[in-house]
């Protein structure tokens, strides 16, 4: 839950910004697709970290 509000707020201010200082923005939907794209790698990166700790602790013992 925090992962996704912190990439939306990212994401937002991102846009308002470029919006600001260049009079150009991105349409929604690419927005939201940087939002996922964003979420999707950190949780598979999360998960690789993780699996590579388990992995790590078992040949430890």
């Amino acid at each position: 839950m925090k992962l996704g509000l912190a990439a939306t707020i990212y994401h937002l201010w991102r846009e308002r910004n470029s919006r600001v200082s260049t009079n150009l923005g991105s349409n929604s939907d690419v927005v939201a697709k940087k939002i996922s794209e964003d979420i999707r790698a950190c949780l598979c990166w999360w998960k690789a970290v993780k699996a590579s700790s388990e992995t790590l602790s078992i040949k430890v013992t």
